[in-house]
């Protein structure tokens, strides 16, 4: 992704219209190139080495900004790190000390304090000097470089270009249609994985509206929660029939602007078509939970579960009970959902939904107290407890069956 000060864009009428660049171009193509090649030709060499040979094609180039923008998704594919034969901060230590204690006795010369820290530390006194700042960012080596081709370089920087804007985003809208309903679950899902807060409406034959709050509207200027937003977009590039609004507060004045994007425009996703990705703490939980709980089998592949209203609820698992076959869904309600999850208790409330909501102890207070007996709530602190889930749901068992389990 872009920082916000290589984004590219023009206003007119209260739009923001990014920048794009032709990927059939041959320069460009060109540019490419040979900012791929560099940082090809800099594995093991350190980062000051590769910045300064960035830094000569940069100076001789009429596109600065755009060569800029190159080089950040290019170094984002990179994996700096130290490379020493001791840890620097230790043999710092070691040399500013000895350095030190020869000022005060007045005998300081630069060689002897070397040769001196080379027998304290064991290490060779010509290796001393190499050591002493290996940590510093300019001396880091570059140890990885993923490869990219240039026409894929191209692609990406135009994605990039719109998710950098999405992370200014007050309000997303989103409407979808005419997709597989594996896609659209696909799609929820990776809303639930980005931890975004969303109200979708519709069916998987007319298609969906979806509303994804921004990070502006909760926590003025999170960049964090505007990151995840943006790394959703990837996710919807890979769908086929959509259109996207966008609310944005833009400039150092924040002014409120439009953004639009829809399919055909040319963007490409760079995430691979294989499925989610599944965040460590869920797939952690499923695996304790089966390794504990004997009488319910967990799934995070769950089905899209429709509300009132054509609203849907994306649960993060589904329980099955081995004896019985009765499923119940789980819904997870971070510290930054309280609106949802009022609105979500109100459709429990009279129904027979077979939903179970987790629900963050960060809403706690009177809420906790006044939901603490509720069948259909749990709460929890930083993460899942299985024996207080199969709790919850040997009741809802109970309570659907008008008998004890």
């Amino acid at each position: 992704m872009l920082t916000l000060d290589l984004v590219r864009v023009q206003e007119r009428s209260g739009q923001i219209i990014p920048r794009y660049i032709d990927v059939e171009n041959a320069e460009f193509t060109v540019m490419a190139e040979n900012l791929i090649a560099i940082y090809q030709c800099h594995q093991g060499k350190s980062r000051q080495e590769l910045e300064h040979s960035l830094d000569q094609v940069v100076e001789a180039s009429n596109e600065l900004f755009l060569l800029r923008g190159f080089n950040k998704l290019l170094e984002d594919r990179c994996i700096f790190d130290v490379v020493s034969a001791a840890d620097p901060a230790q043999v710092r230590q070691t040399v500013f000390e000895l350095a030190s204690r020869a000022h005060r006795e007045s005998r300081f010369v630069r060689t002897t304090v070397l040769e001196e820290a080379s027998r304290h530390l064991s290490i060779p006194v010509n290796h001393i000097e190499a050591i002493l700042f290996a940590d510093l960012k300019q001396n880091q080596i570059l140890q990885e470089f993923k490869l990219i081709s240039p026409r894929h370089l191209l692609e990406i920087y135009n994605t990039a270009l719109a998710q950098t804007i999405l992370l200014k985003a007050m309000l997303l809208k989103v409407e979808i249609h005419g997709e597989s309903q594996l896609r659209y679950r696909q799609l929820f899902r990776a809303i639930k994985f980005c931890r975004l807060l969303y109200q979708i409406y519709g069916n998987s034959e007319e298609g969906f509206s979806i509303v994804l709050d921004g990070p502006l509207s909760l926590f003025q200027g999170c960049q964090k929660y505007g990151f995840h937003m943006a790394l959703f977009l990837p996710a919807l590039l890979l769908c086929h029939g959509w259109q996207l609004e966008a609310e944005l507060t833009w400039g150092k004045n924040n002014r409120p602007r439009q953004f639009h994007l829809e399919a055909g425009v040319g963007l490409v996703s760079h995430y691979p078509d294989t499925g989610m990705y599944m965040p460590p703490e869920m797939a952690a939980f499923s695996d304790r939970f089966r390794s504990l709980v004997a009488e319910w089998d967990i799934s995070s592949d769950c089905d899209i579960v429709s509300l009132a209203a054509q609203e849907i609820c994306i649960p993060d698992y589904a329980f099955t009970h081995r004896a019985s076959g009765h499923k119940v869904y789980l819904e997870i309600f971070g510290f930054w959902r309280k609106a949802a999850l009022d609105k979500r208790l109100a459709m429990l409330n009279g129904s027979r939904l077979p939903l179970l909501l987790a629900v963050s102890d960060k809403l706690s207070g009177d809420r906790e107290m006044a939901l603490s007996d509720h069948a259909q709530v749990c709460f929890f602190h930083e993460v899942l407890h299985p024996h207080e889930i199969e709790k919850r749901l040997d009741a809802m068992l109970e309570k659907d069956n008008g008998s004890t389990v």
